[in-house]
């Protein structure tokens, strides 16, 4: 997993979300880019109700996963009007674990998007009620899981990309000559792709509605 460049130099680039203060330039995913290409992906395979689910202290913690929440947000109300989940603990007490389980028996989602290492809870809650993807409905990850990238399709981050460009500011900022905390921090977004691994299916023809509204 990548993490926070070394601050030992006074040229410094942060990756991801892992520092707040002081504000440094940043690379990092393109969080709202990486949202909104897995409910693309999900509605051109003909899903119509999909769900996303989240985790509360993560999405907290790290700025876009705001964002790409509010945009999602947006999205749901083409992709059935399901309202986003938000786990509160992890791992689930049986509190969260009813929780949860209400929220999908009353809206019924056909396909689930998981954010934030979510998705391991995701697939073992359902399973407990005998539903497993694709059969009984489609999951995607924002995130490459860390024991499931076999079984569960995911949104490839290309941390290994973000890592190199990281590298190549560094080393912009010391031919540069700038030191210290920028007056103006500058954030280098890099997009994904989707990476199918088994829990996805095609429903039907595409969701022409949640197409249009996310074009």
């Amino acid at each position: 997993r990548l993490g926070l460049a070394a601050l030992t130099t006074p040229d410094c680039v942060t990756i991801g979300q892992t520092l707040s203060a002081p504000l440094l330039h940043r690379v990092g995913a393109h969080y709202h880019q990486l949202i909104r290409q897995a409910f693309i992906h999900l509605a051109d395979l003909g899903y119509c109700r999909i769900g996303l689910v989240s985790n509360l202290a993560s999405a907290h913690r790290t700025l876009y996963a705001q964002e790409s929440l509010a945009h999602a947000i947006g999205a749901y109300r083409v992709a059935g009007g399901i309202p986003p989940y938000a786990l509160r603990s992890t791992p689930v007490d049986e509190t969260e674990r009813t929780g949860f389980l209400d929220w999908f028996e009353r809206h019924r989602p056909d396909g689930v998007i998981s954010l934030d290492q979510t998705v391991t809870v995701v697939r073992t809650l359902l399973e407990t009620k005998g539903l497993r993807p694709p059969r009984d409905y489609g999951l995607l990850t924002l995130t490459e899981p860390e024991n499931e990238a076999e079984r569960v399709s995911w949104m490839d981050q290309n941390e290994w990309h973000i890592g190199a460009e990281a590298v190549e500011l560094v080393a912009l900022l010391v031919n540069r000559g700038e030191r210290g905390e920028p007056n103006v921090p500058n954030q280098y977004l890099v997009g994904g792709q989707v990476r199918e691994a088994g829990s996805l299916r095609r429903l039907g023809p595409p969701n022409a509605d949640l197409l249009a509204f996310l074009a």
